[in-house]
């Protein structure tokens, strides 16, 4: 088992680099999400644009916009828990469907996703990398030979089994600065969100 003491000061490293951020405008965006000036695409003359209609959303701050902290809370959960688990060679989406599969065993690659809310091309792909791994078995359905049937090898019940302990450090780490009260509002907050959603067909289009 890793050594969680050495994650808590990345933990409050993280927690600082990431009250830094929420003071820097460009705090927290890379990649994908960078801003790019010579955006060949761009139209200076769009309704975005205007004075008219930027001046009338002049007051917003996207650095307490509910999707922006949502991301920066998940980035810090991410790096917390890569360095938790990275002697393991787990991933999140990996920890979960090991659980999946544990809680449901011999089941489908279509109640993997359902249950994880991961789309089925990415469950395949977790699925095979577990597999060559030695953590799951895949077998053809007996009732149905085009579906496959996953479950845990004994290597893979105990790996999840002693991951578990590491994953709820990770989320002690992840939750660093709340006290029991806020973090208990916090989940039910989350899982209301959830809850609410009713499925991708709400989703905007």
């Amino acid at each position: 088992m890793p050594d969680l003491k050495r994650t808590a000061p990345f933990a409050e490293q993280a927690r600082r680099q990431g009250r830094a951020g929420a003071a820097t405008p460009t705090a927290g965006v890379s990649g994908a999400d960078s801003d790019s000036h010579s955006d060949p695409h761009s139209d200076s003359d769009s309704d975005f644009n205007s004075d008219r209609d930027f001046n009338s959303d002049s007051d917003f701050d996207f650095k307490v916009a509910v999707g922006h902290l949502l991301r920066r809370a998940y980035q810090r959960h991410v790096a917390i828990f890569h360095e938790a688990m990275k002697s393991r060679r787990l991933t999140a989406a990996q920890f979960i469907v090991l659980c999946t599969v544990r809680d449901n065993d011999a089941t489908s690659l279509s109640d993997i996703a359902k249950a994880t809310a991961i789309d089925q091309a990415t469950i395949r792909g977790v699925i095979d990398r577990l597999r060559s791994r030695g953590l799951v078995l895949v077998r053809r359905d007996p009732r149905d030979e085009r579906k496959v049937r996953v479950s845990l090898s004994k290597k893979g019940l105990t790996a999840t089994e002693r991951a578990v302990p590491v994953v709820k450090e990770i989320s002690r780490l992840t939750f660093d600065g709340l006290d029991a009260d806020e973090q208990a509002v916090f989940l039910d907050l989350l899982r209301g969100m959830i809850d609410s959603d009713d499925g991708a067909e709400k989703a905007p289009r």
